[in-house]
């Protein structure tokens, strides 16, 4: 249940390449129905009776240049970026990932996702393992059954303590490891939130996260609920444009496997509800924060190894 106390709905953004966005909207509406809406040439809207879908060329500066494109179109005005989208785009469009970004749905509505997704890899869609330089990820963005200090720190203390396990278990790829764009939160920050003396007002939780994670570049990305929550404390803060408020965890960990046969979306869910589940269970939450605490080791690496073997033994207690 979300904060309506109606089903809660998760939104999904796949990263892929080997499709144009033309070729991923009509694959989209083939399952969903809708109608299209070019917004400009690098991104396509379908709207559906689930919502709206996004498809869209993931590359921040190309998007910039099609938009302006756009309004010089409208005003009459020499489209100079029109002609710079134009003279760059085939090379960009080879090597930058085309992006779903769906509406947020209902778990009834997997069954279709995961069907989508077949479809894509059957047209030549291509994920994180296809390239050594296709740094491609699957985010999710699920609801929050409340808004309350307190379950979003006992999600985040779950998600801290299962990264490793996580990481290892879904075979996360050595080029987003490199990228740094899915990381977990500094050793300082893991004593502050796994201690259970920590218990924070919600404002006291944003300032600390502020502190300690001053970027989006984490696999979870608690930036997008914060600046729902209190977007005037949040820009007062942090300035990155590509925030935008939402009232979801952005969750960043796994790879794209579009292109494996018998990945699905379903499948990949099922790591953030092994989150939800330990979040939800306070004595184990507890036990393993003490665990991690009184054993986590400076350097990391070989310490991540050791814990995700003893997260594989506590999770057979959920």
């Amino acid at each position: 249940m979300n904060q309506q106390h109606s089903s809660r709905r998760i939104g999904f953004e796949i990263e892929y390449t080997g499709l144009s966005i033309e070729q991923s909207a009509m694959n989209i509406q083939s399952h969903f129905g809708g109608k299209l809406v070019p917004i400009n040439k690098d991104t396509l809207h379908i709207d559906t009776d689930a919502g709206q879908f996004r498809v869209e060329l993931d590359v921040h500066f190309m998007k910039n240049l099609s938009n302006m494109s756009v309004k010089n179109l409208e005003k009459d005005k020499i489209d100079i970026e029109g002609a710079i989208t134009n003279l760059v785009r085939p090379a960009i469009s080879a090597v930058m990932p085309v992006e779903i970004v769906t509406p947020p749905l209902n778990e009834s509505d997997f069954n279709k996702l995961d069907q989508l997704v077949t479809s894509l890899r059957l047209a030549g869609a291509k994920g994180t393992n296809a390239a050594i330089h296709y740094a491609f990820g699957l985010h999710i963005n699920p609801e929050l059954k409340d808004f309350s200090s307190k379950t979003i720190l006992n999600h985040m203390r779950a998600y801290a303590l299962l990264y490793d396990y996580i990481h290892s278990t879904s075979k996360m790829d050595i080029t987003r490891i490199a990228s740094r764009f899915a990381k977990n939160y500094s050793y300082e920050y893991l004593k502050l939130i796994l201690d259970e003396a920590y218990q924070p007002s919600l404002k006291e939780l944003m300032l600390d996260y502020i502190n300690y994670a001053n970027s989006r570049n984490y696999a979870l990305d608690c930036y997008p609920l914060f600046m729902f929550l209190d977007k005037p404390l949040i820009k007062k803060h942090i300035t990155d444009p590509l925030i935008n408020p939402r009232p979801t965890f952005h969750f960043r960990l796994l790879n794209s496997m579009i292109d494996v046969p018998n990945w699905n979306i379903s499948h990949a869910f099922k790591y953030w509800r092994i989150i939800e589940q330990l979040a939800n269970n306070p004595k184990l939450l507890q036990n393993m924060s003490i665990k991690f605490l009184s054993e986590r080791h400076p350097l990391g690496p070989l310490f991540s190894k050791k814990w995700s073997s003893l997260t594989k033994q506590y999770l057979e207690e959920l």
